[in-house]
């Protein structure tokens, strides 16, 4: 009489295959989550160009001659994980040159917002930098 089962060589062979997987799965994962966090970060400064635009007209036509810098632009953005509102200092935003408004290493990479400010004339002008970082 044969008993069906399953035979500890199948579940040793089982094992070394999950671990062979696991072993080259665990970091693609790990890329990923660094690409998401470029991603968050690109989106983010999109957004800060796209609030700017609006706190631009606004000073236009509060007469403030397009400059951006103390008005609450900070309270209209979703932040993402990796930036704390505080961290994030729009008034310091250059006139007529960049200034960097926001400097952070998040995992193996620097992240620099830099901004230009608004005039009669031009918007004002967010970037994104970001950098390998040596450990």
């Amino acid at each position: 009489m044969k008993k069906g089962g399953i035979k500890i060589v199948e579940i040793v062979l089982l094992l070394i295959g999950s671990f062979i997987i696991a072993y080259s799965v665990i970091p693609r994962i790990k890329n990923i989550s660094s690409v998401s966090k470029d991603e968050d970060m690109k989106v983010f400064v999109k957004r800060l160009n796209e609030a700017g635009a609006v706190f631009w007209s606004k000073s236009l036509r509060d007469g403030n001659n397009g400059s951006i810098k103390y008005y609450p632009i900070k309270k209209n953005l979703i932040f993402p994980n990796e930036i704390k509102s505080y961290e994030l200092h729009i008034n310091n935003c250059g006139n007529g040159m960049f200034n960097i408004i926001f400097e952070k290493n998040i995992g193996k990479k620097k992240y620099l917002i830099l901004c230009k400010d608004g005039n009669n004339l031009m918007l004002p002008k967010f970037k994104l930098i970001s950098v390998e970082v040596k450990k």
